[in-house]
């Protein structure tokens, strides 16, 4: 029976005779739930990091480890949508499902030591535990194969970054938008886990208009030991200067969202050099910037970039301060989008195609970093 016959009888409901879903023996057999260390990550062995799924277990029966791997096996890429350090993200369609896309996480590096493993399988813990939040993106599922890990989440397609650079966002869409993200996040610090990456191009949106947080490549649970020894840090532009120190706590989140209502309601492009940056962490928003934004939301802006952390608000604080009749309801964001001729998961407009109240912004806030140093405010 050819594997293309064995996928037809799965997609219809049927179930395949024990003769042909027989475990291959010897280095080539699949593990299932198998504690993950770097003595077993041998050959070309597929180790299952989420929890037992029927329908995955069966796909792995299936697999045939010759010339492939197990993600080729399940999906076709279609594109890159995201590289850096990390490694890269796919969108990939299903082979059984085309209809079915899927955002795939492959790490680029492999495992070397217990350190690298434990630092790549993290994401892996803290989605599992964030699992089934409406504004926390999916993990469908996850494994390791030849020392890299693999992780297949829900695809959307847009983020706030993309958004933002199209148009001025409207006062009800940054009430939506942070709205949702704060209900991810709240959740996140109710079970003391912190995100430590919020920006806009991790705030992913749907096209129906729900933003879900993502990438928690980062993240850590307060209380664990990973917690204790984990050193990375985000973006330079959404870190406070606790932070920056070595102190990481809920608080840093709720700055970096603070910092992300100043990106949406100005419009501005956030500061390249550290000096610049050090004026948003005095703690206010800059007059120069103000304009015509709703006074509650640089009220909001203001709570969250509190020069120190115990000043900060929480996440449901903050979510109480949007007016429950300006959370409009979820829109088409693909309108917007082809109105303004940008695909979905394109890389981030180029300088000439901002739009003119951007290039505005930009040069108030370049003046607004050129004060005289007597005139700026100390920090503390």
């Amino acid at each position: 029976m050819t594997k293309s016959s064995k996928r037809e009888i799965l997609r219809s409901g049927g179930q395949l005779d024990s003769q042909f879903i027989t475990p291959k023996p010897g280095p080539d057999k699949v593990l299932r739930d198998t504690p993950l260390n770097c003595n077993n990550i041998i050959d070309n062995r597929v180790i299952n990091l989420t929890s037992p799924d029927a329908d995955f277990n069966r796909h792995l029966d299936l697999y045939n480890t010759e010339n492939t791997t197990f993600f080729t096996e399940l999906y076709t890429k279609i594109k890159c949508i995201g590289s850096g350090s990390f490694g890269e993200v796919h969108l990939a369609e299903s082979k059984e499902d085309p209809n079915i896309r899927v955002a795939v996480k492959k790490n680029g590096v492999k495992f070397s030591n217990e350190a690298k493993l434990e630092q790549s399988l993290n994401e892996v813990k803290i989605l599992r535990i964030l699992k089934g939040h409406e504004n926390i993106i999916e993990l469908k599922s996850a494994w390791s194969q030849s020392g890299h890990t693999y992780l297949v989440m829900e695809y959307c397609e847009y983020n706030l970054a993309q958004i933002s650079e199209i148009k001025a966002m409207t006062k009800d869409e940054i009430y939506s938008y942070t709205s949702d993200t704060l209900k991810g996040l709240k959740y996140m610090h109710d079970m003391e886990i912190l995100h430590l990456d919020i920006k806009l191009e991790n705030i992913l949106v749907t096209n129906d208009g729900v933003a879900k947080l993502a990438d928690f490549g980062i993240s850590i649970q307060k209380g664990t030991e990973y917690a204790e020894k984990a050193s990375h840090e985000g973006d330079g532009r959404y870190l406070d200067s606790e932070t920056l120190n070595g102190v990481k706590e809920k608080s840093s989140d709720m700055y970096a969202l603070g910092v992300c209502l100043l990106e949406m309601s100005s419009d501005i492009i956030l500061p390249n050099t550290d000096r610049e940056r050090q004026l948003i962490r005095t703690g206010k928003f800059p007059e120069e910037l103000k304009g015509d934004i709703d006074v509650n939301i640089i009220c909001m802006t203001e709570r969250c970039i509190c020069v120190r952390g115990v000043d900060r608000i929480t996440a449901g604080e903050l979510l109480n301060m949007i007016p429950r009749h300006q959370r409009p309801a979820k829109r088409d964001v693909s309108v917007i989008v082809k109105s303004n001729d940008i695909m979905p998961n394109t890389p981030l407009l180029q300088p000439e195609r901002m739009s003119k109240r951007r290039h505005i912004m930009k040069n108030r806030l370049a003046d607004f970093c050129k004060r005289p140093r007597d005139a700026e405010i100390n920090l503390v």
